[in-house]
């Protein structure tokens, strides 16, 4: 693997996995660990793009560090090297949420919202704030509960590095992309319509709960990171509810 004109040893790629604005992901084998593992490398992708991918890539990776590696994939290492930030991570043999969207029947869909959510409300603190939590940067995989039951499950593979002006703008962002994204998955159902126009109604009310919440921890009240992100989930969290619900009784699968 050549970075810049340096070889980073120890490491044979084996597929481009991914590449954004930011940088390029790789599957590769760690040739002293015997192990596939992920490695990202941070650098310009753009003439137009001026921002310090050293420092970008270092707090994405911090951020993704601090992450539950339940709900996010394990940083095993980061450093500069070549003129680029590079970080070995935990390699999942998953698809994106992407390709579930467009690829699913909506009942798996909405499960897999349901899912998603959670994830979010689990890795939501003041430390750990997605950046850009979109489907591409979701990875869902199978995992093996018993020789004959399997469970899906997810990761955040990328946490992003946004900073907006200030924790308000930033936290309203960050829940913004988490409902477009629900949305965007959930898309197509028969339902959808009347059960975002009920989310529609409760949006505001979860937002100014967890803004009071916030509010409220400045004085000295024990809100958690934890509370206030539920509280901002609960609306989506009854929009899916609702939704798998009306499903579920159009497939004969509960009662009506």
């Amino acid at each position: 693997m050549i970075v810049g004109d340096l070889e980073f040893k120890n490491y044979k790629i084996l597929a481009e996995l991914g590449a954004g604005a930011n940088g390029v992901v790789y599957q590769a084998v760690n040739t002293i660990l015997q192990r596939e593992e992920a490695v990202k490398v941070w650098r310009s992708r753009s003439s137009r793009d001026f921002r310090n991918k050293i420092e970008q890539g270092l707090r994405e990776a911090q951020k993704l560090a601090r992450a539950s590696p339940q709900f996010a994939v394990t940083v095993y290492s980061a450093q500069e090297f070549g003129g680029a930030l590079i970080a070995t991570m935990e390699y999942v043999a998953g698809k994106t949420l992407k390709w579930y969207q467009e690829n699913s029947g909506p009942i798996l869909r909405i499960q897999l919202a349901e899912v998603y959510l959670n994830s979010i409300v689990h890795t939501t603190t003041e430390s750990t704030r997605h950046g850009d939590a979109h489907m591409k940067n979701v990875l869902v995989f199978e995992e093996k509960k018993t020789k004959h039951d399997t469970v899906l499950r997810m990761k955040f593979c990328d946490f992003g590095t946004s900073i907006y002006s200030g924790k308000e703008a930033s936290e309203q962002r960050h829940w913004q992309i988490v409902r477009n994204t629900v949305i965007s998955l959930t898309h197509g159902t028969e339902n959808q319509e009347f059960c975002l126009s009920v989310l529609d109604k409760n949006w505001p009310i979860g937002r100014k709960m967890a803004m009071d919440a916030y509010a409220a921890r400045e004085n000295g009240i024990d809100f958690s990171d934890l509370d206030i992100a539920q509280m901002w989930a609960a609306p989506l969290k009854d929009y899916i509810n609702d939704l798998k619900i009306l499903e579920w009784q159009k497939a004969g699968r509960v009662g009506s």
